[in-house]
């Protein structure tokens, strides 16, 4: 029987302090870079507001979203539009 060579596995990367600022840091240059976009796609359009995509299907599905437009298959939202029904959200 031929003896298999055993991989080691992956293992997670240690999570400090210094990474987690630099991954915090990253994202919210992310979110910025996405509001000063003039359209957002769908997908943008969740993490521009700090939802998981599966709950902005849901308020799509309930009708409760700013105006969304097609461009052949894709949807996007006016970034404005997206920052007026956010602002409508809290009043």
């Amino acid at each position: 029987m031929a003896k298999t060579k055993s991989t080691p596995h992956a293992t997670a990367p240690t999570l400090t302090p210094e990474s987690l600022a630099r991954i915090s840091r990253d994202h919210a240059q992310r979110i910025a870079a996405l509001w000063q976009k003039p359209i957002l796609a769908d997908a943008e359009i969740a993490e521009a507001i700090g939802l998981p995509y599966s709950s902005w299907q849901a308020l799509k599905g309930k009708k409760d979203i700013p105006p969304l437009f097609n461009l052949g298959r894709r949807v996007y939202a006016n970034t404005e539009n997206v920052r007026a029904w956010l602002n409508s959200k809290t009043k």
